[in-house]
């Protein structure tokens, strides 16, 4: 597509030139004053004016030199020349410069933009590698966290537990240390009456 307008933009330039070309010169003379073909600064339109004694038009170019050979009526900045089909040339490489100039500006911006769309889906892939990082990395302290809570639960529950049975054992020793002395405070009446019987039975046979 791009191709078709650059083609077709430098073919209506030839014709234009080519049909500018065609019309001057020669200039007629005006009142018996030569006429000669010069360059406008509108759309490079070439028209007649006086001043030279010497045919052609003037253009933007410079002699072998380096130097513009200016001849009036040309204008600054540009040379008298008798070469009919040079202009045209001029203006066709200065316009496919230009076209040049225009679609590596646009197939910069258009490279421009697609590296901008590159780097957001970079950056959000990246952020989204780093946030799924971050989440098993967050996720894994989470659950070592879990294993230390639930180790400290279980020291915590054991610690309480052998509390709990430590007591109950001193409950359970204290009332066995209680049924004991009873048990031989008990046996221990029981030999005194018996002896005391004895004693008793004894002093009653004398």
């Amino acid at each position: 597509m791009n191709k078709f307008i650059v083609c077709f933009m430098l073919c209506m330039l030839i014709a234009i030139n080519c049909q500018m070309v065609n019309s001057c010169p020669p200039c007629k003379d005006v009142g018996g004053e030569k006429r000669y073909c010069v360059k406008t600064k509108i759309l490079n339109l070439k028209v007649c004016e006086a001043g030279s004694q010497k045919g052609g038009r003037c253009t933007d170019e410079k002699d072998a030199n380096g130097v513009y050979q200016g001849l009036p009526p040309c204008k600054e900045g540009l040379t008298c020349s008798a070469e009919m089909g040079k202009s045209p040339k001029v203006e066709e490489k200065k316009l496919m410069e230009d076209l040049t100039l225009s679609d590596r500006a646009r197939r910069y911006r258009d490279l421009k933009k697609s590296a901008k769309v590159e780097e957001n889906k970079l950056m959000r892939d990246l952020t989204l590698s780093y946030r799924a990082r971050r989440y098993r990395d967050l996720k894994k302290s989470a659950k070592v966290e879990e294993n230390k809570l639930m180790r400290d639960l279980t020291l915590s529950y054991r610690a309480r537990r052998y509390r709990d049975l430590k007591k109950s054992a001193k409950v359970e020793e204290n009332k066995l240390m209680r049924d004991l002395t009873l048990s031989y405070r008990a046996r221990r009446y029981r030999d005194l009456k018996k002896s005391a019987k004895v004693e008793e039975n004894k002093l009653m046979n004398y």
